[in-house]
């Protein structure tokens, strides 16, 4: 039986802006803004079909640049909660609820 390998890539928010309290609406700073395009860098050679995200504004502007530069607005998903268990070195599993 031939392996099939999935690569998940987690990418940690920008910089966000800290003097909003309210972190559902925290919007980056402007070098969390400019750091988005490293993201994108980073993420445009690892041939990526989804981009997964919580729905908090910080998150969803750090993914953004890429999704939309490598036309996969259609294929996000934003969830409200995700929770990752890892067993071993192999084996992940990721919990989504939207």
């Amino acid at each position: 039986m031939e392996k099939i390998t999935t690569n998940v890539y987690f990418i940690r928010h920008a910089e966000s802006d800290n003097t909003v309290r309210d972190g559902r609406i925290r919007p980056l700073t402007p070098k969390g803004l400019a750091d988005c395009s490293l993201v994108t860098n980073y993420l445009n050679d690892k041939n990526i079909d989804m981009v997964f995200s919580s729905p908090f504004k910080r998150a969803v502007d750090t993914v953004s640049d890429f999704a939309l530069k490598n036309n996969l607005e259609k294929q996000s998903k934003i969830f409200v909660s995700v929770k990752v268990i890892v067993i071993g070195t192999d084996i992940m599993i990721i919990f989504f609820h939207s």
